[in-house]
């Protein structure tokens, strides 16, 4: 997960939020190969080393971001011992690191829709021919996490039906493993954003935020859950518990995007998920 994923949690908030209210008043890989819900251990390690990757881009500008990208993209993806899946796994998740880095250079640019409906198809269709039970939690985070980018270009309707598809796929991977950091602190995102009435729930957002800090075991795990859950406990006006968890996740990555714009935020007496929903009005005043 980027710094800029968070973003598109509000676009699923917005366009469910407005539903409910109607309500209320390319393919690189031949997916028939069958899926295997256990990555091998090389596989594995290429999947976390992405993650690790990501965390190092935080310090940098879109642009030298997204150079980074491409060069370890190429890498990355000529390894031929990787699975079909582990493939699909560390392509969307590169894939979903360009598009955040071109939506915060330019959030109108025309590339985006380009980048990110392919690659959610290309999920779709895995998911459609393999069982539950095959499909890695890695998988199902990611494809969570692409669907989200794509809600912005999706009718309203279909997009909240989509956004309550990514609440289901977060919980498939904690289903497989209770203790994944990574699909924990997503779903607490996805819980704390998504309005009440769509299933959200800031209880238990806190929950899965904490379990994610508990469960972290790479430094990457370790930045983002931490900077997460910080954010719930200034959301709850425990203001010295949340700078402490940002302290822990400087300690991790000084000079991160992530934790200097939640820094800056709460500065200003807002947290995190608020500032993703009124970004403009808030960079306003933080310049």
């Amino acid at each position: 997960m980027s710094q800029l994923h968070f973003d598109i949690i509000s676009i699923i908030v917005m366009h469910m939020r407005k539903a409910f209210s109607i309500f209320f008043l390319f393919l690189f890989v031949e997916f028939s190969v069958c899926a295997n819900s256990t990555l091998k251990a090389s596989d594995e390690k290429a999947v976390n080393d992405v993650m690790q990757f990501r965390l190092t881009l935080l310090d940098k500008d879109s642009q030298a971001a997204l150079t980074k990208i491409n060069e370890y993209k190429n890498s990355a993806l000529s390894n031929k011992e990787l699975s079909v899946q582990a493939y699909l796994i560390i392509e969307s998740f590169l894939i979903l690191e360009q598009f955040n880095y071109i939506y915060e250079a330019n959030q109108k640019d025309e590339r985006l829709k380009d980048l990110i409906l392919p690659q959610v198809r290309k999920l779709d269709e895995f998911i459609e021919k393999n069982e539950k039970s095959e499909i890695n939690k890695w998988l199902w985070t990611i494809a969570g996490d692409t669907i989200s980018c794509s809600l912005g270009f999706m009718p309203t309707g279909e997009a909240m039906k989509r956004g309550l598809v990514i609440k289901t796929y977060y919980l498939n991977a904690i289903e497989q493993d209770a203790c994944f950091s990574y699909a924990l602190m997503n779903a607490g995102q996805w819980f704390f954003q998504a309005p009440a009435i769509g299933g959200g729930s800031k209880t238990k957002a806190r929950s899965y935020f904490e379990a994610a800090v508990t469960n972290a075991k790479t430094p990457a795990e370790v930045y983002y859950s931490n900077a997460f859950l910080s954010q719930s406990r200034f959301d709850e006006d425990r203001k010295e518990e949340a700078a402490a968890l940002l302290k822990k996740a400087e300690e991790v990555k000084k000079g991160g995007f992530l934790v200097d714009k939640m820094k800056k935020v709460n500065e200003l007496g807002y947290h995190y998920f608020y500032y993703i929903m009124h970004r403009k009005e808030i960079d306003k005043k933080i310049k």
